[in-house]
């Protein structure tokens, strides 16, 4: 068995694992649902997997829940060639092209739109979108293109814009200039397609970096389980991208923003921008906020605080 073929193995494990370790009580909430469905967008490098320790607490409270792979992510992931080859060149493997270099916003928001109709079809009376990091980006767009089937939209840590504005001029505002991530970036995203890095290296002060910027209060277990997952690659061009979004549409729709205060990737100043950019669009509108003490994984740091946020959205 190949790497690739070892990580889609793991994915599947790790999800049948969160759907086997459901308590009976949950199962049968399951099926006897209160008519409100969240959808889930992962942020980078991640994929539904990621959501695994929160569905349950979800599921138990008589929610439903539909987790999504973005393209190129999760069980849909290509990955360079050359990271697969070790010791890892590390110069042909900062200069190839990604899949994700082909991989348009249109197809992240259209993948969004089709789990919201799901939940649709499925009869959920309320649809709450979540969107973590990167997943704010899409998100966003969803919620201007399919507004009228989406109840709430909450940001978790994740990337809000207000019309006209795309995320790309965040990662240059006054509040990042501290944030860690960027050491562990490999490569020119403008070459390569892709904001790139390396779950797989085994340099310990790379591996170090990364748990600072990402995880730095995750349980070492649960990080060495979800480095075996991550993948190395994520879209680039889709924050350049400026939401065309309307009152009657995006700005119409209930917007919740769970503020992570140990941040060290989208700084908490950051969050607080966000937050006052949108509102200062939508003032008859404003961002409901909450707040957990922990780092950029929220999901695997405190699944269960995450999941008690999310409950007192849905009501």
């Amino acid at each position: 068995m190949n790497r690739r073929e070892a990580l889609k193995v793991g994915a599947i494990a790790g999800l049948t694992g969160a759907v086997t370790s459901m308590t009976a009580e949950a199962v049968n909430a399951q099926s006897t649902a209160s008519g409100v469905t969240f959808v889930f967008a992962h942020g980078s490098w991640h994929g539904a997997w990621c959501w695994a320790n929160v569905i349950p607490h979800l599921v138990a409270a008589g929610h439903n829940a539909i987790p999504l792979d973005l393209p190129g992510h999760g069980l849909d992931a290509k990955f360079p060639p050359s990271y697969f080859k070790r010791p890892l060149d590390a110069d042909a493997f900062a200069a190839e092209k990604s899949h994700m270099a082909d991989i348009g916003l249109d197809a992240y928001t259209d993948a969004v739109v089709g789990a919201v109709e799901q939940a649709k079809a499925g009869g959920a009376e309320r649809v709450v979108v979540v969107g973590h990091s990167m997943g704010g980006v899409p998100i966003t767009f969803a919620g201007e293109k399919a507004a009228e089937q989406i109840d709430t939209l909450v940001f978790l840590t994740a990337c809000m814009m207000p019309p006209g504005k795309p995320w790309a001029e965040y990662f240059a505002v006054p509040s990042q200039g501290d944030a860690l991530l960027g050491p562990v970036l490999i490569g020119d995203p403008g070459v390569t397609g892709a904001l790139r890095w390396d779950p797989l290296s085994t340099d310990r002060d790379y591996l170090a970096a990364a748990k600072a910027a990402l995880a730095h209060d995750v349980d070492d277990n649960v990080l060495a389980a979800a480095m075996n997952l991550l993948t190395p690659d994520a879209p680039a061009a889709i924050y350049g991208v400026a939401p065309e979004l309307t009152g009657a549409g995006y700005g119409s729709l209930e917007r919740v923003f769970i503020k992570c205060s140990q941040d060290w990737t989208i700084r908490p100043g950051t969050q607080d921008l966000m937050i006052a950019d949108l509102d200062a669009a939508y003032p008859d509108n404003p961002t409901k906020v909450l707040d957990i003490d922990t780092s950029h994984e929220v999901m695997l740091s405190k699944p269960r605080e995450l999941a008690d946020a999310l409950l007192s959205v849905a009501g």
